[in-house]
């Protein structure tokens, strides 16, 4: 099991290191949009996915009780700032 879990651990970690290095090429050709648009777009779509990943959650998980829950939302709604 452990194994398993570092091997999915290390892909992960390459799929994210891929994605940072494609990143500069993603940007570069949206160099004719102004950055407050693009900003603006990440904005609104980061808190729609929120949005739709917190309705898809379970409310509450029983272990944590209300207090985790809450203290998520406020997290979540920290981060959408």
């Amino acid at each position: 099991m452990e194994k398993d879990q570092g091997t999915r651990g290390a892909l992960y970690a390459v799929g994210a290191y891929t994605l940072w290095g494609i990143a500069p090429l993603y940007f570069k050709q949206l160099t004719h949009i102004p950055a407050y648009e693009i900003l603006t777009h990440r904005v609104i779509w980061s808190f729609l996915l929120l949005l739709v990943l917190a309705a898809l959650r379970p409310l509450a998980v029983p272990d944590e009780g209300r207090y985790g829950e809450i203290g998520r939302w406020m997290l979540q709604s920290y981060w959408c700032y």
